[in-house]
């Protein structure tokens, strides 16, 4: 079920540490800072290509994953939209917007971006 204004999905800060893996690659390009159920948002040493596809996985404890379990695998095709480096960090900070995600996990997503939404910016 994705929402007809994509950006007024819920959004929710993820805990410290969530690793972002490139499933092609199979390697962690990033650590995953807030998501949504049509986007998400991540930082790290690797710079993405703009506009580029990346097929991605990660977990997270609170929400179903493909398999349907809590904290189990979540996989999804995003597309990067932008890149900036932080210059006190020096990582690159991506928003990609998911184009490709099971439906029961855009629901389970939902939910738990709507339990504690990020605030507006």
């Amino acid at each position: 079920m994705m929402q007809s204004e994509y950006r007024a999905a819920p959004r929710r800060d993820v805990a410290p540490g969530t690793d972002v893996v490139d499933t092609m690659t199979g390697h962690t390009v990033a650590q995953l800072h807030d998501l949504s159920s049509n986007g998400l948002r991540m930082s790290g040493s690797q710079l993405l290509k703009l506009e580029a596809l990346y097929q991605l996985r990660f977990r997270l404890d609170e929400v179903h994953g493909d398999d349907g379990k809590l904290g189990s695998a979540i996989e999804c095709a995003a597309q990067v939209l932008w890149v900036r480096a932080d210059g006190v960090t020096g990582l690159y900070i991506t928003g990609l917007r998911i184009i490709l995600m099971n439906t029961q996990v855009v629901g389970s997503i939902d939910a738990w971006a709507k339990c504690n939404p990020q605030r507006e910016q």
